[in-house]
């Protein structure tokens, strides 16, 4: 009798301890309890001083299409500059130098500019993200920080976290993360209030150099009154180069973007 009774209270003790990860839909991945998946994507994060991208990228939108080579440096927490060029000449057509409290932007073929505060952008590019914000999206890091009120999902092929503070934020979120390294596979935000929502996917993530991992592809998806969707193709991804610069100017000669 006394063994029946440890078999029974051993057998509940495991399924209520493992009970989380009984039903796993098929092709989920294995059951990790929260904090556990918490250490594991913020040890994911790539670190950087420094951050160099090159490639080739595709803009859609209802009234405008263009293709172009693209050169992005990072200056962690400090610094977005961008250099954009034509597909096939590789002739320089704008450059965009983004810091956390202003926006300057240079349009070498209509030899035009543009300065103001980064709420300002989306009026030039129709994508309503901040300086942070782009700064995580360029860096294939988490989009936030992800530190507390959400709940961990089970899907195919993915781990999933979904914000719970939907009520008092007024901000949908969740996040879908590679169960092979625990970077970040999507984002999703829709936020009602703001009359925006957006997805962005960093496709097949691939090691770049010591303790960086960046994605072959990283896609965003954006709805607003209007949809845009911006394709960037990753060619070269460097950390801490000790040469690397961030010039900018704006010609004299250059006017106001209308």
């Amino acid at each position: 009798m006394l063994n029946k009774v440890i078999y029974i209270l051993t057998l509940v003790v495991f399924t209520s301890s493992c009970g989380s990860f009984k039903k796993l839909p098929e092709g989920a991945p294995e059951g990790l309890k929260e904090k556990q998946l918490k250490e594991k994507m913020m040890a994911a994060q790539n670190k950087f001083d420094q951050l160099q991208i090159t490639g080739n990228g595709r803009f859609e939108s209802k009234d405008f299409s263009q293709s172009f080579k693209f050169e992005i440096r990072l200056l962690n927490d400090s610094l977005i500059w961008v250099d954009l060029a034509d597909p096939i000449l590789g002739i320089k057509v704008a450059r965009a130098w983004i810091t956390k409290d202003s926006v300057a932007m240079t349009q070498k073929i209509n030899r035009e500019y543009f300065t103001g505060k980064p709420s300002e952008l989306k009026e030039q590019i129709g994508l309503n993200f901040g300086f942070y914000e782009l700064q995580a999206i360029l860096s294939a890091n988490l989009l936030y920080g992800w530190e507390s009120d959400y709940e961990q999902q089970y899907i195919p092929k993915h781990y999933q976290l979904v914000n719970t503070n939907f009520e008092q934020n007024r901000q949908q979120m969740e996040l879908q993360l590679y169960p092979s390294n625990f970077k970040p596979y999507q984002h999703f935000v829709k936020l009602p209030n703001e009359g925006y929502q957006f997805e962005i996917k960093n496709i097949d993530f691939v090691e770049k150099g010591e303790q960086l991992f960046y994605p072959k592809q990283i896609e965003i998806n954006y709805r607003s009154s209007e949809k845009a969707f911006l394709k960037l193709t990753i060619k070269k991804v460097q950390k801490n180069n000790p040469s690397i610069k961030f010039p900018f100017r704006i010609p004299s000669s250059y006017a106001p973007m209308r």
